[in-house]
């Protein structure tokens, strides 16, 4: 449980760096690029908040 809540926040973080990167770019390619990447995280988070929370029930 502990290695879980230790990905979510990793991911967490790497989140809301991506978001700030992906405001800040100017380059709309670069933008889809990052904001792909995101998306990719998000899914990752959601299926280990749903994990973290099979556990805790």
């Amino acid at each position: 449980m502990r290695e879980g809540l230790e990905t979510h926040a990793r991911l967490q973080q790497e989140l809301t760096a991506l978001r700030a990167q992906a405001a800040k770019e100017k380059q709309i390619n670069r933008r889809v690029e990052l904001n792909l990447e995101i998306k990719r995280l998000e899914g990752k988070l959601a299926a280990i908040t749903q994990r973290l929370a099979a556990m805790k029930s």
